[in-house]
């Protein structure tokens, strides 16, 4: 067996991680023995894997809170330490972006020996997944970068554009990748799993090894991966988990969730599903709760202001005893390392749910959850919500995490034939992303066409003063910091949420610029034509405090009337 693999190496690796993080967050606990003998046993069937093909595909299960994160890093670790590393470099791919501040810090904290950095896939930071040996990511930028589609491009003084289109997709294949929380990779007609199992099978044939960790990853999402695989190999690895199982007592209630429902004496979480409530929530139990500190968090906060409510929330719950409330949405659903110990949730799909209960009694071994009925399916698909909806009462009672619970739970609703029939809707966006896929070849430039990972795209938005900003400016370093992103339709459709918000934020606009790349730099060009998704804009306002504000983030409220405008004011 490779040294990197020894069991006591993997087990020296992981205590050591958890040490540090013990260490640095000031935290009063003790190292849970069983625990860490169950990751170490985890992270060496991986490490063996690792060494004994040239490629292939693991799924990583374990319940939330179970410590994956130590398990699916220490082979990598361990092995650079060995002076046999399995792989050239690793990339770990979070479902979202509110997820990778807060991994980064994690690795930074646990990690000593490696540069560990970020690539939010922004057009401001053009660090094309070659930012440090260990890269944290997106699965949009991952795949884009394996697409060829984000690249680092060059103009020659000639005018002919060139670039280093095949160099992602070279580290991606020499590379040690973990797809965190896959689960949480999809959309409404299902194109990116499907695009993301094509780009696993063909990095794993080219001799990368992916894992794909999640606590609630359908048998569905897998048969796909391994039908694209063939013969090729696939290996499944459970965390044995009950070491350390919390017990959460678990009430279905057929109302909808109102603040009144809240106790304002505990540590408590509501998750709901849209921003407009999360906002209406709050603002209700900032007043009723006066004694307590209560946060907000959701997707349209800047990204400044994401990580600082974050940090705080951390703070407050290892600080104080009770009273403390955070009211999100889907942002802290997942990755974040919080622990509450009162929970109240819409009802949403069940691996939402499940992976809800699992911010509940990490540490204190108990806690408890009300789940109320949502006043609408958006922001997920109705017959996933419904079906979840039917089986709800089945987390009644006392709850324990297990793999086969959350297994038996997710397939009852990710049924083959429930999921085929929402990804027949996506079957136009997948037959052209997949003859852009066959177009590409290697030393030839990619096609000359839009390729789409979702069905929506992101348009990032810096909200800045008028007096700061200019047609020519050059784009500054810190304005990433006020970066809001906004989930676009790629279908463009007026009467959608997503593009309705941007297009009534323009409307109240000064001027609107577009961040663009040259050989000068990324500078601000006035906006001239409807922005494209993927595109950077930065909007100049007078008074950008009637629109935004970082206790509320960007507000839902003012952005009505107005009509769709780019350009300044006429």
């Amino acid at each position: 067996m490779e040294y990197g693999c020894q069991p006591n190496v993997l087990k020296k690796t992981i205590l050591k991680m958890v040490k540090r993080r013990i260490h640095v967050e000031g935290a009063k606990k003790a190292v849970n023995e069983a625990l860490l003998n169950s990751q170490a046993k985890a992270a060496e069937e991986i490490c063996r894997i690792a060494y004994e093909s040239p490629g292939g595909v693991v799924f990583l299960g374990a319940p939330t809170g179970a410590g994956k994160t130590e398990v699916f890093m220490a082979p990598l670790l361990a092995s650079f330490a060995s002076k046999r590393p399995i792989a050239a470099r690793g990339f770990l791919v979070e479902p979202m972006h509110s997820l990778i501040k807060a991994m980064v810090d994690r690795l930074k904290t646990s990690i000593e020996t490696l540069g560990v950095s970020e690539d939010h896939g922004e057009t401001v930071q053009p660090t094309f997944l070659y930012t440090a040996p260990i890269t944290v990511t997106t699965p949009d930028t991952y795949f884009y970068g394996f697409a060829a589609s984000r690249v680092y491009r060059i103009l020659t003084h000639e005018g002919v554009e060139t670039g280093r289109f095949s160099m992602p997709v070279g580290l991606q294949a020499t590379s040690y990748t973990v797809f965190d929380e896959a689960h949480l990779v999809q959309d409404e007609v299902f194109l990116s799993p499907r695009l993301l199992s094509l780009v696993v099978a063909a990095l794993a044939r080219a001799g990368g090894l992916i894992v794909v960790s999640s606590a609630t990853l359908p048998s569905y999402y897998k048969t796909v991966i391994r039908e694209k695989l063939g013969d090729w190999r696939v290996e499944e690895v459970e965390l044995d988990h009950t070491v350390l199982s919390p017990k959460i007592d678990v009430e279905v209630k057929n109302n909808s969730l109102e603040p009144d429902d809240v106790d304002c004496n505990v540590k408590g979480l509501v998750l709901v599903n849209t921003v407009s409530k999360s906002i209406r929530v709050y603002k209700s139990l900032k007043t009723r709760c006066s004694n307590s500190k209560v946060l907000l968090l959701h997707s349209l906060f800047k990204r400044r202001d994401k990580n600082s409510k974050i940090e705080l929330l951390q703070k407050l719950l290892k600080e104080q005893d009770n009273g403390v409330i955070a009211v999100a949405t889907q942002v802290l659903e997942v990755g974040v390392d919080l622990d509450f110990e009162a929970l109240y949730t819409e009802t949403a799909p069940i691996d939402s749910v499940i992976q809800r209960l699992g911010r509940i009694g990490r540490r204190r071994g108990r806690g408890y959850a009300i789940i109320y009925n949502a006043e609408t399916h958006h922001p997920y698909p109705e017959k996933l919500y419904l079906k979840s909806k039917e089986i709800m009462d089945q987390l009644a009672g006392t709850y324990t995490p297990s793999i086969r619970t959350s297994s038996d739970l997710v397939n009852t609703v990710y049924e083959r034939d429930v999921v085929d029939s929402l990804a027949r809707l996506g079957d136009k966006l997948m037959l052209r992303a997949l003859a852009y896929l066959e177009s590409l070849a290697p030393l030839s430039y990619p096609p000359n066409d839009d390729l789409y990972f979702r069905p929506s795209a992101f348009i990032d938005i810096a909200i800045l003063p008028c007096d700061i900003v200019g047609d020519g400016r050059e784009w500054e370093p810190e304005w990433e910091e006020h970066l809001v992103r906004l989930s676009i339709p790629l279908s463009a459709n007026e009467r959608t949420s997503g593009w309705d918000r941007l297009t009534r934020l323009l409307s109240k606009a000064k001027e609107v610029y577009e961040v663009r790349s040259g050989p000068g730099g990324r500078r601000l060009i006035r906006a001239s034509q409807r922005p494209k998704p993927g595109s950077t804009l930065v909007v100049c306002l007078e008074n950008p405090e009637y629109v935004y504000n970082d206790e509320e983030g960007l507000l839902v409220s003012p952005l009505v009337g107005g009509r769709p405008r780019v350009g300044g004011k006429s």
